[in-house]
């Protein structure tokens, strides 16, 4: 077995190959992507490819490539490129090709382990690739771009395909004969290798063809879609002479594959509830709906882009958000990505670097209790409606916040880690929405919300006391700055300052007037606020006065801020941003993964998490070295446990530091908290000392390294893998 610290726990992700930009983020939720995906290709059963992208949304502005060779159970990422890619095909295990928006095609041939880029010279986005064998090629895209090539893609030509649609689909039998999708009410054909290409109507036919599947000269499919959601597929038995409507429908079909003439399917777009694709397994004579599996909503859609028959035996689909499924003869479908979610994350809150929760505007709390590894849903009472705050104090405590199934503010309360949930709402709501909950220990805390309604506790909910001096605006974020004292921010520029102990409040003027949307204490003096129009503004004397000392013009969300010039920001819209200079100027890290992040919870200048739309959550290493805030402690010269060779198979080599001779007990732990051995049990001397652990056979997971030495206890977390 292998064995990974907790460094590698987040990393299992990260590119193999070449890459545009050092990645300072890695998915977590869902894994093993949280972009659409637009193509997939599976050369056999086990091994394939799929590429990510998402064109129509300028917020992300990146591609990936990733590879799996276990039928879909993980995946690694081969490239990150800073262009959406829409589609992959691979001739065998190690040739292969990839292409997206404004000309983009790359290619390997080492199975990916490096991409390189093909140029077509041309601004025209690709939507599909196709070869027949290692060296002729064609690539299909917007305004009826065709491109050839006989030489691998060393270079490709132009042909004219005469129409000026975009085109969707590409089936080449041979180097000559193909057809492409895209026309609407029919397709390209060329017998000539594309010198010249003909449009050829289906009769019966409307909308736009979406996908096209040939699997001879004389038998072929091809499937048209409408912007209702209507469906048409056609046939053909004689190349494309006549053809016979199989199918039609009101599920909009994105594509089509067969493997052999009688097994196809073809992946539709989603329905609240209501998500799948057609299977036939007499040739199309009869069309069935196969739902697949998910464990988001009911109401969310889920839409599939392409499809990869590798085998009778299995089929793969693939669509937004990261969905991967997988069909399996004759066991139906099954979920192969993490999605849990389908909600926007509204509240993030982490405890050390094993334990995160996430909680959504769907009323949903998402945690992982090993560092982001894996997810599940809580339970939460069935009278919550949406969430738009959450705070652990530590790995059992915690609140949160939203509305209830009525409209009124709800209030909850974990003591186990959120395995349960409890309402501890203040008696008397009566307002639409809580935004905001900060607790600083188990017992003191804060809920803020609509019509700068205030909460507070002092006995960690049973009771709640309501202050005055809050003012009327809507409170979006509240924050301890110390054990005494914090601030609230909201619409129109309101900051309220607390001193919790005689629950005084008072409104600060905040020298701007658009609304603020996250705040940070750093002290009991220094604090930032960020909100609409980019304005962020700064106090270093408790409040007494807000400087404004930036308007980047972009609407701000979150703010962190490791020391009085070390921070972070993240936009309303998905973005992350630093600065070195307390705030005073922001630039990017360069991460393209950086544009789906909105919420921030971070545990120092160097690792933290982000949170997204679509339940899509983050984690955050930064390469660069941060500086450590004063309010941090120093990390004393024996804190580590250092796990070494990384990775290795078998044993394993555990170094650590002590300052002075004592009696010392090193366990290892499952993450259930099971006792799996002790390691160290006996008096060692100063200085660095080391222990062995031997991960061969033990079950796959993450484990707990406990080093215990008089009053101070030490913990490390590994992670065994096959």
């Amino acid at each position: 077995m292998k064995l990974y610290t907790t460094l590698l726990l987040l990393l299992l992700f990260r590119q193999g190959g070449a890459s545009n930009a050092t990645p300072v983020w890695d998915w977590s939720h869902p894994r093993p992507t949280g972009v659409n995906v637009e193509g997939i290709h599976f050369v056999t059963d086990d091994i394939g490819w799929f590429v990510s992208g998402c064109s129509n949304d300028p917020t992300m502005p990146f591609g990936e490539i990733y590879r799996t060779d276990d039928g879909g159970a993980t995946w690694t990422r081969q490239y990150t490129g800073n262009k959406p890619l829409s589609d992959v095909f691979f001739v065998d295990v190690t040739n292969g090709w990839a292409c997206g928006s404004t000309g983009t095609i790359l290619h390997t041939s080492n199975g990916g382990q490096t991409w390189s880029p093909q140029s077509a010279s041309t601004s025209q986005s690709f939507t599909a690739v196709q070869f027949t064998d290692a060296s002729y090629g064609t690539v299909v895209g917007n305004s009826g771009t065709v491109f050839r090539t006989n030489n691998g893609g060393s270079t490709w030509y132009p042909q004219s395909s005469g129409v000026s649609a975009t085109l969707t689909g590409v089936a080449f039998l041979d180097p000559s004969v193909g057809w492409v999708s895209g026309p609407s009410q029919a397709v390209l054909y060329t017998e000539s290798a594309g010198a010249f290409w003909e449009n050829v109507p289906v009769p019966g036919s409307s909308y736009t063809s979406r996908g096209i599947w040939f699997e001879n000269d004389q038998t072929g499919w091809v499937v048209f879609g409408g912007s209702s959601g209507a469906t048409q597929i056609h046939a053909t038995s004689n190349g494309g002479s006549t053809w016979l409507l199989q199918y039609p429908g009101n599920r909009r079909a994105n594509d089509i594959e067969f493997y052999g003439s009688a097994f196809g399917i073809a992946p539709c777009e989603g329905l609240p509830g209501d998500n799948g694709a057609l299977v036939t397994v007499d040739g199309g004579q009869n069309w069935v709906f196969e739902e697949t599996p998910s464990v988001v909503s009911e109401s969310t859609a889920i839409t599939l882009n392409s499809v990869s028959i590798p085998s009778l035996a299995r089929a793969f689909a693939a669509g937004f958000h990261g969905f991967l499924f997988k069909r399996d003869n004759p066991g139906g479908w099954s979920q192969t990505s993490s999605n849990l979610s389908g909600k926007n994350v509204t509240g993030l809150s982490s405890i050390g670097d094993s334990h995160v929760w996430a909680c959504t505007d769907g009323g949903e709390i998402l945690h992982s209790a090993s560092g982001g590894w894996d997810w599940s849903i809580q339970d939460t009472p069935g009278t919550v409606s949406q969430l738009f705050g959450i705070d652990f104090v530590d790995p059992l405590v915690g609140f949160a916040c939203g509305t209830d199934t009525s409209g009124k503010g709800i209030v909850l309360k974990t003591l186990d880690g959120g395995s349960t949930w409890n309402v501890v709402t203040p008696a008397g709501m009566a307002v639409a929405a809580m935004r905001s909950v900060d607790f600083h220990n188990a017992l003191n805390g804060v809920v803020v919300g609509n019509q700068g309604t205030v909460y507070c506790t002092h006995d960690g909910g049973i009771s709640w006391v309501s202050p005055s001096g809050t003012g009327t605006s809507n409170l979006n974020r509240v924050t301890f700055a110390g054990p005494d004292n914090g601030w609230a921010v909201g619409a129109g520029g309101t900051v309220v300052r607390f001193d919790f102990p005689s629950d005084s409040w008072s409104v600060q003027y905040s020298n701007t007037s658009m609304d603020l949307r996250g705040v940070f204490a750093l002290n009991a003096n220094a604090g930032w606020a960020v909100g609409m129009s980019g304005h962020v503004i700064r106090t270093y004397n408790g409040g007494n006065n807000w400087y404004r000392i930036a308007q980047t013009g972009i609407n701000l969300q979150d703010v962190w801020f490791a020391d009085v010039n070390n921070g972070y920001v993240s936009k309303v819209s998905g973005g992350f941003l630093k600065t070195v200079n307390g705030g005073s100027s922001f630039f990017s890290l360069g991460d393209p993964r950086a544009q789906v992040v909105r919420m921030l919870s971070f545990q120092n200048i160097d690792f933290g998490w982000g949170g997204g739309e679509y339940g899509r959550v983050l984690a955050f290493r930064d390469p660069l070295t941060g500086t450590a805030g004063p309010d941090l402690a120093p990390v004393p010269s024996d804190a580590g446990l250092r796990v070494s060779p990384n990775p290795v198979t078998g044993a394993s080599n555990i170094a650590f530091t002590l300052s002075s001779p004592c009696s010392v007990r090193l366990s290892l732990y499952d993450v259930a908290g099971r006792l799996v051995e002790v390691l160290v049990d006996r008096e060692l001397p100063s200085g660095e000392n080391s222990a062995v652990v031997d991960a061969t056979g033990l079950p796959p997971g993450v484990y707990l390294l406990r080093l215990e030495t008089g009053n101070t206890v030490r913990t490390g977390r590994c992670l065994v893998v096959p």
